[in-house]
């Protein structure tokens, strides 16, 4: 069967359509993993860091109690000093330990949006361009 010109440059014009369509919806799918993986990684390196500083206080206030209670045995400080110092311990503990939470959850986020299972990214390093991802 023999179609009209009009009728072909219909068909090709609704062909058009739908491939832009198509077209449309990959970029919008693809918009939408590219800014899932980069929130998450951003999470990620960001939470990372975070617990690197965290680290970095809780090795010093380690050292802060062991002063405290080396003064509170010579009878320089009460127990309460001591007390407190330690419950600033425990306290960057337990945000340390939140921040792990955190971490692992952007991890798993991170290897969703790449198709990957969590463990793949473990001791991975992301470097983050100058102006953007």
């Amino acid at each position: 069967m023999l179609h009209s010109p009009l009728r072909r440059r219909l068909d090709i014009e609704i062909a058009r359509l739908g491939t832009g369509n198509a077209q449309l919806k990959l970029m919008e799918q693809a918009w939408s993993v590219r800014s899932a993986l980069a929130a998450a990684l951003s999470d990620w390196e960001s939470g990372r860091r975070r617990l690197i500083l965290l680290d970095r206080l809780a090795a010093a206030q380690d050292r802060l109690v062991a002063l405290e209670k080396q003064r509170v045995e010579a009878g320089e400080d009460g127990p309460g000093e001591l007390l407190t110092s330690q419950q600033t311990r425990i306290q960057i503990e337990q945000q340390a330990a939140e921040l792990r939470e955190f971490v692992d959850a952007a991890q798993v986020a991170a290897a969703k949006a790449l198709g990957l299972p969590p463990r793949a990214l473990d001791g991975g390093e992301f470097g983050w361009r100058k102006g953007g991802y």
